[in-house]
């Protein structure tokens, strides 16, 4: 009898040793899952952080850069759904390409600017701002010194004609951001 309790409370011991593998490998196997899904968005993000940048790297041979000028009041944020900075990019005045001479707007596919903002630019700086719009889709230019200045940008992806560039792929800003640089060029 002793021998049947002695292998009893051993089975019992090793049974629940085992248990305690069992929880610790599982505790384990979640923990390298929420460190693998951690690693993975901060991936995910960390590329996403570098194409906006890229997105909005129109500086390169620039002696200006991206500048937040000044805060929009929250009614008019609200209103027009712009962000709470614009960003006006200086031109390089020693470029022999006038539309790197040029200052512009950046962050058109995602900041609502307003009439008054889009005032501040000359002629080509508006040229150049809403073409930029179409360029980072990956539209191509005619006009030659436009189409340089794009090829010097190093998110820039020649891939449409303009003959064969479909607007569908722009979002609502870029399309509300083009209506208002349109109007202001018509006038």
């Amino acid at each position: 009898m002793p021998d049947t309790r002695k292998k009893a409370g051993n089975s019992r011991r090793e049974e629940k040793r085992l248990v305690r593998q069992r929880m610790t490998v599982s505790g384990m196997v979640v923990l390298a899952a929420v460190v693998t899904v951690v690693l993975i968005f901060h991936l995910l993000n960390s590329t996403e952080r570098k194409e906006i940048a890229a997105a909005t790297d129109t500086q390169v041979t620039t002696t200006g850069g991206v500048k937040p000028k000044e805060s929009v009041p929250a009614d008019k944020a609200e209103d027009s759904g712009s962000a709470d900075r614009i960003y006006y990019i200086e031109g390089n005045a020693e470029s022999s390409n006038p539309y790197m001479k040029v200052d512009k707007l950046a962050y058109t596919n995602t900041c609502l600017y307003t009439e008054e903002d889009l005032l501040k630019l000359e002629a080509d700086g508006l040229k150049l701002t809403r073409n930029e719009i179409y360029a980072r889709h990956g539209r191509m230019f005619y006009e030659q010194p436009l189409q340089e200045y794009f090829e010097s940008q190093s998110w820039y992806v020649p891939r449409y004609t303009p003959d064969n560039f479909d607007e569908a792929c722009l979002n609502k800003v870029e399309k509300a951001n083009l209506e208002k640089l349109l109007e202001i060029a018509l006038r």
